[in-house]
């Protein structure tokens, strides 16, 4: 905030994005997976969206796979399982219901935020009711000026002024 002197600027990049191909499973194991199976999905037709750009974890309903918040309580956890296959699809499905009565289900797949320098960084500043991208294109984080330096979630496509930094 305070190296942006410029009254006519309401919005700047930040390097944070969201990607909303960048599905990942808990268990990172890459001796788990065989070729190709780390990429098994069985979204509902349309696929994931982002809902409230807060779609950022995955449950499973009656077989279907749907994108959510991952602050959603009212599923059963069921220790985050990674499906690799059709067949371990089925098992979970049919344990499920044979064991539990439960049709909706957390499983471990997820997607994060990226920083576009790599960091780690888990700090947020996202103004009241951000960020709320609720179409399918994947969307960055600008700083608005006008709002105290909270962030807000624009089209990438969009012409902004950004920040960069610089380590020294």
């Amino acid at each position: 905030m305070d190296k942006v002197n410029d009254d006519s600027i309401d919005l700047a990049w930040i390097g944070l994005y969201d990607d909303l191909n960048s599905w990942k499973w808990t268990l990172e194991d890459s001796d788990f997976f065989k070729v190709g199976e780390k990429n098994f999905r069985n979204w509902y037709d349309q696929g994931p969206g982002n809902s409230g750009g807060q779609s950022l974890c995955v449950y499973m309903n009656n077989g279907i796979w749907y994108a959510a918040s991952c602050s959603n309580s009212f599923y059963l956890m069921v220790y985050l399982v990674s499906i690799r296959n059709e067949t371990e699809h089925q098992k979970i499905q049919d344990l499920l219901k044979n064991n539990y009565h439960y049709y909706y289900v957390w499983i471990g797949l997820y997607r994060t935020r990226s920083w576009s320098d790599q960091s780690n960084s888990s700090f947020s500043n996202w103004r009241a009711g951000q960020p709320d991208n609720a179409g399918n294109s994947e969307y960055c984080t600008a700083v608005s000026f006008s709002e105290s330096g909270n962030w807000t979630d624009e089209n990438c496509n969009t012409a902004l002024p950004f920040i960069c930094y610089s380590g020294e």
